[in-house]
């Protein structure tokens, strides 16, 4: 039997706010600015925090003009 491995791209992984930080290259304080304007993707689990991956791909491709 084998097992289908998903891509990285269609999986759903899951970033916490540290990991979107370092990412990003940004201060906890300049992250949570970016958020509050809504520079950010929406995070899909509010408690604990965690973002899709591929929608933060998505939105670092789109910033970096990729």
């Amino acid at each position: 039997m084998t097992i289908a491995t998903e891509s990285t791209e269609d999986s759903d992984e899951f970033l916490t706010a540290k990991e979107m930080m370092e990412k990003l290259k940004v201060s906890r304080t300049v992250f949570w600015r970016m958020r509050k304007n809504g520079d950010t993707p929406k995070a899909v689990i509010e408690n604990p925090l965690r973002w899709r991956k591929k929608d933060f791909n998505a939105f670092y491709d789109k910033r970096a003009g990729l």
